[in-house]
């Protein structure tokens, strides 16, 4: 895999989260003297420096192994396709814009061991079920299924290597990236969190901390009303509370994080997102939706007010706005009630209708958590009340 310096990774702290995330590859063998590598889809479960996983015995990527036992297990994810027009800016010929695909991939490269002993089986088995699904009691495979355990291999990488490539435009400048960050958000591609039609769980959309980040109070040709969810600073805006300043810590506290994809831990996102949702809750969340994302938004919001050229400003005396509904929760962490209000207090100069509804006990996680009928229904009754036909 070819890995040009921009698209370089910030080492195992932005990688891992990322595989740990995604737990679904490719497993390749090369074994001796064939035409073609052996490539097995497979769940798998990374700890440290192995990877667990088990397949049926019958696979032919047992035969290989045999072979020779040094594996490469390619992951990979997130990926947009970004159309020539989107790579133009100014006056800037679209048609001559380069197009290309964001992505992430991680190649995990070690020597597998396979194991068909019933202990050895269960054991893995139970790694991975204790990973896919913890809130439900692992039974005994030795008890439960005997005789399905000895029709299973498990498979044990060692990981003595790790290529990792996020490719998400940082060969290009500042400008460029932002323009197609802003047409992301409105094509609600990676990088936003769309309105959630259903619970969260097993949800395939990915959630990247640029999601509120990205204004969703750009112009639409053919929706004028408009809902935003814990609305991100912008140029004029100005308070700036301490929980706000500590959630995006991980990402300002470094300059060199503008060009890169910054993942969060565990602990700093159950405080920016899952403070509100119990701790059962903000661990499936952050399975569930929690990737590196962009710096680039959270630097842009940050210095909005010390910019006069950023790109985080919003016209909130524009006419042809419309109405405009801000929603925030009571106990947001990232953008808490002083910035919302702010922000509505801005957006109130327009013409259209503004309207803030602050919602009781949610945190920044709430249009994906548990209560994210809450904020459908509201959003809803706004449109219903606005919508034109």
């Amino acid at each position: 895999m070819h890995i040009p310096l921009p698209d370089r990774t910030l080492g195992e702290s932005e990688w891992r989260p990322f595989v740990e995330g995604q737990g679904f590859g490719h497993l390749v063998a090369a074994g001796l003297g064939r035409d073609v590598p052996v490539v097995v889809p497979t769940q798998f479960v990374l700890e440290d420096d192995h990877v667990y996983l088990h397949l049926a015995a019958p696979n032919p990527i047992f035969g290989a192994l045999a072979e020779q036992p040094r594996v490469v297990l390619s992951v990979a994810g997130d990926w947009a396709f970004i159309p020539s027009a989107w790579k133009a800016i100014d006056d800037e010929d679209p048609m001559l814009g380069i197009p290309t695909t964001y992505y992430a991939a991680v190649q995990l490269e070690g020597v597998a061991t396979v194991a068909s002993e019933p202990a050895a089986v269960a054991a893995v088995l139970r790694r991975q079920l204790e990973s896919l699904q913890p809130e439900v009691p692992v039974a005994d495979p030795e008890l439960a299924h005997p005789a399905r355990l000895r029709s299973i291999r498990a498979i044990v990488i060692g990981v003595d290597d790790v290529r990792a490539k996020f490719k998400y435009g940082g060969n290009v400048d500042e400008r460029h990236r932002s323009a197609v960050i802003e047409r992301l958000a409105a094509r609600a591609g990676p990088g936003v969190v769309p309105l959630p039609t259903a619970p969260p769980r097993g949800s395939a959309t990915r959630y990247r901390r640029t999601a509120p980040r990205t204004r969703a109070l750009a112009s639409s040709a053919h929706l004028r009303d408009r809902r935003v969810t814990g609305p991100a600073p912008f140029r004029g805006v100005l308070p700036l509370p301490f929980s706000a300043l500590k959630s995006a810590s991980p990402v300002l506290g470094n300059p060199a994080n503008h060009r890169r994809a910054v993942p969060l831990t565990y602990e700093q996102f159950r405080y920016a997102f899952a403070n509100a949702v119990t701790e059962e809750e903000a661990k499936e969340l952050y399975a569930t939706f929690a990737v590196p994302g962009s710096g680039v938004p959270l630097f842009q919001a940050a210095t909005a007010n010390l910019n006069p050229w950023t790109q985080a400003k919003v016209k909130s005396k524009d006419p042809e706005r419309g109405p405009l509904l801000i929603i925030d929760g009571e106990k947001d962490n990232t953008v808490p009630w002083a910035i919302a209000n702010a922000s509505f207090k801005k957006q109130k100069r327009n013409p259209g209708v503004t309207e803030i509804v602050k919602i009781p006990d949610r945190g920044h996680s709430l249009v994906i958590d548990h209560g994210w009928r809450v904020v459908a229904d509201t959003t809803l009754s706004f449109v219903r009340r606005f919508a034109q036909p």
